[in-house]
């Protein structure tokens, strides 16, 4: 899949701001075959990559491109048990 469409999928998906799709780039390496999009936090003020799609913790840029890279994506909450230990708690 060409990055362009890639690109264009995002931006028409997260309604990315014209300001912004200039410093957001997606790049394919073919030697690693792993994706990467460039300038995935620089869109900071958009509701669908912070709120809708993606969370304070990991934006929908990063999501997609851990996704595109066949990568879990999991969130994580630490609490403490009755014994005080701490203990992930997927989100």
């Amino acid at each position: 899949m060409p990055p362009d469409d890639v690109q264009e999928f995002i931006f028409h998906l997260l309604e990315t701001p014209r300001y912004a799709q200039w410093n957001i780039k997606v790049h394919f390496s073919p030697f690693t075959s792993e994706w990467n999009i460039e300038g995935k936090s620089y869109d900071k003020g958009n509701v669908r990559a912070y709120n809708t799609y993606g969370t304070s913790r990991i934006n929908a840029y990063k999501i997609i491109e851990e996704t595109l890279n066949l990568k879990d994506v999991r969130i994580f909450d630490y609490i403490e048990d009755d014994e005080g230990k701490k203990k992930a708690v997927l989100k």
